[in-house]
């Protein structure tokens, strides 16, 4: 009888270390990008560092979720030349920012958008790009992205 179990015992541990090992074997083919694209996938922050004096990719996927909730597709560590005020005292200025791609639950809080969500404009937008100040936390500006 114990000759049956350890037989059975047997059976599951070499099979388990079988199934273990496809999976490594299968993964080690990866290219690295197709690897970094599947785990960005899974988590827009992967691989974005934050330097001192800024927030961290978390913080800005909180903040843009918090004003405009939908689902995170991307997160992006960049530096855009921004303009504040009006003319003639309009100032341009280098500002670091993470720009946070989302596919939003709801169109009709945008600011940019007619306020008839039934309007050709509105039904087109897919995405909107939020882009957050690295430094100061603050929304600068959102970019709405259409289907076509």
């Amino acid at each position: 009888m114990k000759e049956k179990y350890f037989v059975i015992l047997a059976f599951m541990v070499i099979g388990t270390a079988i199934a273990v090992g496809f999976v490594f074997w299968s993964n080690r083919n990866l290219p690295s990008e197709t690897f970094i694209k599947m785990q960005k996938a899974a988590n827009p922050c992967f691989g974005l560092s934050a330097d001192p004096g800024e927030i961290t990719c978390e913080e800005a996927r909180t903040t843009a979720v918090e004003k405009y909730p939908g689902q995170v597709l991307n997160i992006e560590k960049t530096t855009l030349l921004y303009k504040s005020g009006k003319p003639p005292q309009i100032k341009t200025e280098d500002r670091k920012v993470l720009l946070v791609r989302i596919k939003p639950n709801d169109i009709s809080f945008l600011p940019s958008i007619p306020q008839n969500t039934d309007s050709k404009e509105a039904q087109t937008i897919e995405t909107i790009g939020v882009a957050i100040d690295r430094s100061t936390k603050e929304i600068l500006f959102i970019q709405t992205f259409s289907k076509e």
